[in-house]
């Protein structure tokens, strides 16, 4: 079972990484009020940090069976 998660999970999603880490390079402040873009640039940060996270999951997790 653990092999199983481990093939379907514990690969590194490239794509996803590429446009969190692009969405991050682009987000401007432009009209927006500061507390609205530093809303939308926490939410990118964290999701990109679970994606990774997740992704990649706890080496000893995975190294563990």
């Amino acid at each position: 079972m653990w092999k199983n998660i481990r093939k379907m999970y514990g690969r590194l999603d490239r794509a996803k990484l590429f446009t969190l880490s692009q969405a991050l390079l682009e987000l401007k402040q432009g009209s927006l009020l500061i507390v609205v873009c530093f809303n939308r640039f926490l939410a990118l940060w964290n999701e990109l940090e679970a994606t990774d996270e997740y992704l990649e999951g706890p080496k000893a997790t995975l190294q563990q069976y």
